[in-house]
């Protein structure tokens, strides 16, 4: 939903490992490539200190992705990520696309803390 909010081109759910500096996909919804395309070029080495800015919407200076921090857990942070949207768009000026952008990016961080979608599947609790 937020690809089509921005009316981006590719969008998803990435896990950055605070140690080791990697980031991967957890899901992705890319409109122009099958398969789908997994990097997102984002700066993995400043993501985290532009996340802790008072504006939790992370912005790529050149214009090509938009992120929101959705949390952290286990020395793993999350993002929900956006690239192909438009500068107007992207620039998140009207008020009710920014509140959109930001409701679905408090939906993914439920969907991942709250149905233990951080853990792998190993670590899921059994049905009783």
């Amino acid at each position: 939903r937020a690809v089509y909010l921005l009316e981006g081109d590719r969008g998803g759910v990435l896990a950055l490992d605070v140690d080791s500096g990697v980031m991967d996909p957890v899901f992705i919804l890319d409109l122009q490539s099958d398969p789908a395309r997994t990097d997102f070029g984002m700066p993995v080495a400043s993501l985290q200190q532009l996340a802790q800015r008072e504006d939790r919407i992370i912005r790529d200076p050149e214009g090509r992705w938009l992120s929101v921090c959705l949390g952290g857990a286990d020395g793993v942070s999350y993002y929900l990520a956006v690239t192909g949207a438009p500068v107007e768009v992207a620039s998140l000026e009207v008020m009710s696309v920014r509140q959109d952008f930001m409701f679905l990016a408090g939906e993914c961080a439920g969907l991942l803390f709250h149905w233990g979608l951080t853990r792998d599947g190993d670590e899921l609790p059994e049905d009783e």
